[in-house]
This record gives structure tokens, C-alpha cells and sequence, in this order.
């Protein structure tokens, strides 16, 4: 039986970057045919389409110049954010909370009288134990009722009194009374938020990213190999194809989920509180439209119960290399409770998608849908409840005693950037390495 001291399971980006930053031995198995996990494009008809929007949002200098030594630097467009609300038939700025110019008299005049009476500072008011208060305390009950709460409860599936707050902050842009005032009486053009900037590959889409480091990396990587057992006290790792590994260490991305199905000696009480993980699903679906610039924006949020989809985005508006010529490609984004099993009809979410579409007038009865994708993404987004934290950190510090590192957004299950999730694959091969 062969035996490597180190596998990586999974080539999405956190274990693409832990290879790439190790200097010891490895050997990176991957299901898929292809490396970037979530962050990875498909080609049909000469358009192409990333599963879901994917754009870059640097926080640190690390991460752009190791893209730039990737050769990935000197093709990223960089893109000042066009994103928008849609409500009321009428199009906002985002974030809606500085943005409510155009709106009926009545709604501008019940966000800043609640957020008044609510007395915010720029801080925020009070403590929040949950995201329902945090919204509250933040923007006031006028703006929660007419975006915050619809928006979240349409994204999350969940009520939002039984959300954490612990990812808020890098996420939300918060506001003061001023900028709320600004906002409602003028086009205010501030743009507020971690995401006002953001870059975003010239050509090959999201998938260049994967490929870049997959260059640096190939004659370790094995494609279409599926991990479907770890014993833990024997330290072997079975593939589907029937053949044994033996361990000394492991980086795993597999989602917690699915990891606590094919860990053997995970403890059955262990198991069974991790079975409380809760996340959303996203069915996604690509479109490819035979006209010009069907829009002049990168993406737009939709909180409105009467459209089916909670965000709406411009890929041929962030690059004009990702359709053909005269063209426009757009993707749409469904969310559902995909921890309670609940199950999608695609014929009938795409039939749904491009009536909501037509009705919101992104699309016309004349516009011709020449190429389409459709992704149904079980694990999309991590919910950060109040048993994620103690469900993670006692399943890490369980595989910890046995040298296996559970890492990336699934791996740590919780909201990341492709950012922190390189970063996270750089740290985890440097405690490796120092180890």
C-alpha cells in the first residue's frame, strides 16, 4: 500500500493555495475533472459562465501580488461597483441603507424616522445577540422592513433571530442619520462597503484563478480521484476506485457535511450534533442573450417577494471576453433551505427565472436566449448560527489529534472571500511546514 505523508483533499482554492505555499511532498485529489471547486467556469456556445458571481476583494497586499507571480496580476480588470436595489419598480443604489433617492415619499420617510427614533450612531447602537437586532440597532425598523429583513430572509431561509453576528461586520456596510439623509434627497454616489472596488479576471473567467495555481502545482495533482473513507486509527484514505493511501497528514476541504459521512471513527455523538449544520443552497442559472449590453449594471439585488431570484448579475458587463461579440450574459441566484432537504424543480425555476426576469424588464419578449447553464449548488453558503461555532471548533480540535486540517469556506464552514481562503490555505501549509 503506497503511502504519502501528506494529502490534500479537494482543488477549490484554499487547497490549491495550501499546495502551492507547501514546500514539502503532497499528493491533491480532486472528484471533479478540474480544479476551483466553486470558483470555476464553464464554457457553452463561446459564453462563459462562473458558477454564480465570483469577484475579487483585496483586504491585504499578499493576495494580489501572489496573483500578479501567478501571472493572473497583469489580467485582472479592475472595476469600480455598479450594484443596485430593485424595489418599487424603480432602481436604488446599494447598499439601500444610504440609497433611497426615487423611492415613494412614504418609504423614505419611514427609514429616517425609525432609524431617528432609534437613535443611531455610527457605531451602531446597543449590543445585538442575533442578526434580527443587529439589523435593528444598525438601520432603524423602516429600513429592516422594506429591505434588510425581506433581502436576508429571502437569501438565508432562516429566521434571522436565530443567526449570529459574527460575520456581519465584513460584510454589511453600516451607516449614520447624515449619510441617510444624503442618501434620500440626492443621487448620493458614496460607495460604502469591503466590495466597492473589485477585480476580476480580463479573459477565461473566474476559472483562471484555478488554473493559474494549478500550473505552479500539476505533477501533484490528481483529477476525477474521490476520497470516500478516512480511518482515522488505521490513517488510511480510500478513493472510490477502490485503492488505499496511507497518511501522516491530511488538508481537507470537503465540506463538514459530507466529511462527518465518510470519517470512520468519528464518535457517534460527535456526529450527531454536527448533523445541526445549517446551510443555504443556490440554484443558479447562466444565460447567454443575443443582444447588447442588456444592462448597464454589475448586479442588482432583488428583496421582493414577487421575484424569484434574491440577485441578479452582469457577466459581460465586468468582462466583454466572456460572450461573443453583440452579446450579453447574465446569471440569476435562487436560494433554498437545502438543510432540510427541500427540493428544486429546475424546469420549473428556470421557467420562473426568466418571467421574473421579463417582468423586472432585464429581458424582453424579443430577446433570444442563445446558450444557458444552470448549477443546483448544495452547499453555497454556510449559516452562521448559534451552534456553529461550537460544532466547528469541536469537530477541528477532533480531527486535530489526528494531523487532519479542515479548512476553506466548507472545510471551516463559514462565510469567506476567495481572498481568505487563499490566505487560509497559506497558513495552514505554513503550521505544516513549522511543524
Amino acid at each position: 500500500m503506497p503511502t504519502n505523508n501528506l494529502l490534500i483533499i479537494g482543488a477549490g482554492l484554499s487547497g490549491l493555495s495550501a499546495a502551492y505555499h507547501l514546500k514539502k511532498g503532497f499528493l491533491l485529489f480532486e472528484k471533479e475533472s478540474k480544479p476551483g471547486g466553486m470558483a470555476s467556469s464553464d464554457v457553452v456556445k463561446d459564453f462563459i459562465f462562473d458558477k454564480t458571481g465570483h469577484l475579487l476583494h483585496f483586504r491585504t497586499e499578499y493576495v494580489k501580488d501572489l496573483l500578479r507571480i501567478l501571472s493572473i496580476g497583469s489580467g485582472l480588470i479592475k472595476q469600480r461597483r455598479s450594484s443596485w436595489v430593485f424595489s418599487k419598480g424603480t432602481y436604488t443604489r446599494y447598499p439601500f441603507q444610504v440609497n433611497t433617492y426615487k423611492l415613494p415619499p412614504a418609504i423614505i420617510k419611514d427609514c429616517l424616522v425609525k432609524m431617528a427614533r432609534a437613535g443611531i450612531s455610527p457605531c451602531g447602537r446597543g449590543d445585538s445577540s442575533n442578526f434580527k437586532e443587529w439589523i435593528l440597532n444598525n438601520f432603524g425598523k423602516g429600513i429592516a422592513r422594506h429591505f434588510m429583513f425581506p433581502y436576508n430572509r429571502k437569501l438565508w431561509k432562516t429566521p434571522l433571530d436565530k443567526i449570529d453576528i459574527d460575520w456581519v461586520d465584513r460584510f454589511i456596510p453600516k451607516t449614520n442619520f447624515e449619510q441617510a439623509v444624503k442618501g434620500a434627497v440626492s443621487d448620493f454616489k458614496k460607495n460604502f462597503g469591503y466590495n466597492k472596488n473589485f477585480y476580476y479576471p480580463e479573459r477565461g473567467g473566474i476559472q483562471e484563478i484555478a488554473n493559474a495555481f494549478l500550473s505552479r502545482i500539476k505533477k501533484n495533482v490528481h483529477f476525477e480521484r474521490e476520497v470516500v473513507r478516512i480511518n482515522l486509527k488505521d490513517r488510511i484514505v480510500t478513493l472510490k476506485s477502490g485503492e488505499d493511501l496511507r497518511f501522516d497528514r491530511i488538508i481537507s476541504t470537503i465540506p463538514l457535511p459530507e466529511l462527518i459521512g465518510i470519517v470512520k471513527d468519528l464518535p457517534s455523538a460527535l456526529k450527531n450534533k454536527l448533523r445541526q449544520l445549517r446551510y443555504v443552497s443556490i440554484f443558479n442559472l447562466n444565460l447567454g442573450i443575443n443582444k447588447d449590453r442588456i444592462s448597464d449594471k454589475h448586479w442588482v439585488y432583488f428583496a421582493e417577494p414577487g421575484y424569484i431570484f434574491y440577485r441578479v448579475g452582469f457577466f459581460s458587463n465586468i468582462s466583454n471576453a466572456v460572450t461573443p461579440g453583440g452579446m450579453s450574459s447574465l446569471y440569476t441566484e435562487v436560494s433554498y433551505n437545502g438543510s432540510k432537504t427541500h427540493k428544486v424543480s429546475p424546469p420549473h425555476l428556470k421557467r420562473r427565472i426568466i418571467e421574473d426576469l421579463k417582468k423586472a424588464g432585464i429581458l424582453t419578449e424579443k430577446d433570444e436566449i442563445v446558450a444557458q447553464k444552470s448549477y443546483d449548488i448544495k452547499y453555497a453558503y454556510p449559516v452562521h448560527d448559534r451552534n456553529r461555532e461550537g460544532l466547528v471548533s469541536g469537530m477541528k480540535s477532533f480531527l486535530g489529534r489526528y494531523n487532519i486540517y479542515s479548512i476553506g469556506r466548507y472545510g471551516s464552514w463559514r462565510y469567506m472571500t476567495m481572498e481568505e481562503c487563499i490566505l487560509e490555505g497559506k497558513r495552514t501549509a505554513e503550521v505544516i511546514e513549522g511543524g
